[in-house]
């Protein structure tokens, strides 16, 4: 996923990317999504989690990466949320 690529979408509230292929998330691809509840990218391939990549989440209430390749999650992938 590319950088701010939900920028314009203040509103949205849950996003499903289920087995969707993902294998990159990149640091600022959820910028933007500050009413966002729910994020469920499972069954992907994503292999890392940077810090800060969820940051700007701070509604976040449910959070679903299960069955992805993580072999790598950075400490502050929340930021300070």
């Amino acid at each position: 996923m590319n950088e701010k690529c939900f920028q314009n979408l203040k509103n949205l509230i849950h996003l499903k990317m289920i087995k969707c292929g993902i294998e990159n998330v990149d640091v600022n691809a959820f910028s933007g999504l500050t009413s966002l509840k729910s994020l469920n990218i499972s069954k992907n391939l994503i292999t890392h989690l940077y810090d800060d990549t969820f940051s700007e989440l701070e509604d976040l209430e449910i959070f679903d990466i299960r069955n992805n390749n993580l072999y790598t999650i950075e400490a502050g992938i929340f930021g300070n949320v």
